[in-house]
């Protein structure tokens, strides 16, 4: 099986048991991710690109802030979930690979991604993609984290967390080492996803205006409201990186 086969396997076992909300204050945690991205999103913007959508959580998010959102994702899994959490809402889903986009140039006012970048084979193609569909002088959203810091202690603290989420039975157990580790090495923003690093990608694009957030209200939330598991995980892992396509002397709407 290709890397993207088997992380497509993977997400597809992991949907059922996958909301992608780290609290069971599913509603506030939304709203406090809303609250936060509220300043980064032009009013006039009109449709969003959420790359690798999962369950739905950044489209959802999207929708309710009136924008018509386009999701697409790898795992059909994934999207029947999306799909049955969201029947009356505005969002268009379809499978497709974030390397390589289904959509004309020049199509979305905006494009997002939540956690995503660290399990793609290229990183620096998928953003190259985004840049493509984006409207010049309209923005793309970049949201993901260091997840699997390599030090002894943080991997002693996540196999405590595994071992504690097969106990705490939070939803059906998959085996996430049994896929990703025969893949990771060839994932390179696996071990060390920073955001110098989605800079650096972003300017390689031409993307204009970078800027990084660090996100302290989110990051603080999860300290407080997370599932144990995940305060375990994770120490302050969440991280926004965005950036402008040039306007190149074009008229744009955003």
């Amino acid at each position: 099986m290709t890397p993207k086969e088997i992380i497509a396997k993977y997400w597809d076992l992991r949907s059922e048991s996958y909301s992608g909300c780290a609290t069971p204050l599913i509603d506030t945690e939304i709203k406090t991710w809303e609250r936060c991205l509220a300043c980064l999103i032009d009013e006039d913007v009109q449709n969003a690109l959420d790359v690798g959508v999962g369950a739905g959580f950044l489209s959802n998010l999207l929708t309710d802030m009136g924008i018509e959102v386009t999701g697409i994702d790898i795992s059909r899994g994934m999207l029947y979930q999306a799909r049955s959490a969201f029947k009356k809402k505005n969002i268009r889903l379809c499978q497709g690979d974030a390397e390589n986009l289904p959509f004309k140039d020049d199509s979305f006012d905006l494009v997002t991604s939540r956690h995503l970048l660290w399990t793609l084979p290229d990183p620096e193609k998928a953003i190259l993609e985004w840049t493509r569909v984006l409207r010049r002088g309209c923005r793309v959203i970049v949201i993901d984290g260091c997840w699997f810091d390599p030090s002894p202690h943080m991997m002693l603290r996540r196999y405590v967390a595994s071992v504690l989420s097969r106990i705490l039975k939070r939803g059906p157990y998959v085996e996430f080492g049994a896929s990703y580790n025969l893949i990771k090495d060839k994932l390179p923003l696996y071990h060390t996803a920073k955001p110098d690093q989605i800079l650096i990608l972003l300017r390689r694009a031409g993307l204009v205006d970078p800027y990084v957030d660090r996100l302290e209200d989110i990051n603080r939330f999860y300290k407080r409201h997370a599932f144990i598991e995940h305060k375990i995980s994770y120490v302050d892992p969440e991280f926004l990186v965005t950036a402008r396509k040039s306007l190149d002397g074009d008229v744009s709407r955003c």
